[in-house]
């Protein structure tokens, strides 16, 4: 969705271009314009604002060429899947150009609102290499695709990671083309 909200530090223009919302985070598109060059510049200190989200995790970058302009994007992965009414935000930021910290705070209202996510409840057992795990569910959020999986505490080894997971249709195609990362949440 369109936003178009900008600040002025100085020689240095951040503007939120759009964002992608849904239940499980946001994703804000954004574009740094100096009058000048920038230099290399690190993004620190992000924080996106709003009365009924709790905690987020966001993941960002930061440039290393001398360039006028830069465009880029900030993860947002709300802590709880949330369902928003209040579609007024701010996002805090400081940029680091050049070892000076111009530190942004700009308001904006998302104009529709949060689209909803699908949750398919599976309760499927798998075993893999005589290990049990459980795919309870599968939400499909615009943003991402969790998968809640529950391991067998009976199991003779410990499942540390999944390092080849990917959803497949029914015709043996892979949806997505990357994988960002597994997040995991203990229970009890």
């Amino acid at each position: 969705q369109e936003i178009n909200a900008s600040q002025t530090r100085g020689n240095l223009t951040l503007i939120i271009d759009g964002v992608i919302l849904d239940e499980s985070g946001m994703n804000v598109f954004y574009t740094a314009k100096s009058d000048g060059t920038l230099k290399s510049a690190q993004i620190q200190n992000v924080e996106l604002r709003n009365s009924e989200i709790g905690p987020s995790s966001s993941s960002h970058g930061m440039w290393n060429e001398d360039v006028k302009e830069f465009s880029n994007r900030i993860d947002f992965h709300f802590a709880e899947s949330t369902k928003l009414n209040d579609l007024t935000f701010s996002l805090r930021m400081t940029i680091n150009e050049a070892g000076k910290d111009i530190e942004f705070l700009i308001p904006f209202t998302v104009p529709e609102k949060v689209k909803q996510s699908h949750k398919f409840l599976l309760n499927r057992e798998e075993e893999i290499e005589n290990q049990k795990l459980t795919i309870e569910e599968v939400t499909i959020h615009p943003l991402c695709i969790e998968v809640r999986i529950s391991i067998n505490p009976n199991n003779s080894k410990k499942i540390l990671q999944f390092p080849d997971i990917r959803l497949e249709e029914e015709n043996g195609e892979v949806g997505g083309s990357s994988l960002r990362g597994i997040s995991v949440r203990r229970i009890g």
